[in-house]
């Protein structure tokens, strides 16, 4: 019986992009599959990390101004979280899941979602509405 050959495109050459197809790939070889398998990564510009935001880049979230997009990216959201439990991807990748906050001055409000270095004072509030409180980091 011979193995199906698939090819998976992925869209962007970004952090996620390229993340997502070195993990692909890695799982294809511990399954055997390398040589039955193609993987293309397709970028806009010229280059690796050309077209990324560089205020999120490695950066999942679902807070987004269009409600489609906001939609979608809830979906996504779900799918990033199911994968990374299942693969182990959050201890090999290093992907955090709600670890991005917003700062703000304030008086010391969700305190408790921040690291022990940075509960210093409480002129430090948390914006939980920078990105959501449903988050990861690559």
């Amino acid at each position: 019986m011979f193995a199906e050959n698939k090819t998976t495109i992925i869209v962007g050459a970004g952090s996620i992009g390229l993340w997502t197809a070195y993990h692909l790939a890695h799982a294809n070889r511990r399954a055997s599959l390398s040589s039955s398998n193609t993987i293309i990564v397709i970028e806009a510009s010229a280059s690796a990390f050309g077209e990324t935001s560089g205020t999120c880049t490695g950066c999942i979230h679902h807070k987004f101004n269009d409600e489609i997009m906001d939609e979608f990216g809830k979906y996504s959201f779900a799918a990033w979280r199911d994968l990374a439990e299942s693969n182990e991807l959050c201890d090999t990748a290093g992907l955090r899941f709600n670890s991005i906050l917003g700062l703000t001055k304030g008086d010391g409000d969700d305190q408790d979602r921040l690291p022990d270095w940075l509960r210093t004072s409480d002129v430090w509030g948390v914006d939980t509405e920078f990105l959501g409180v449903n988050n990861a980091m690559v």
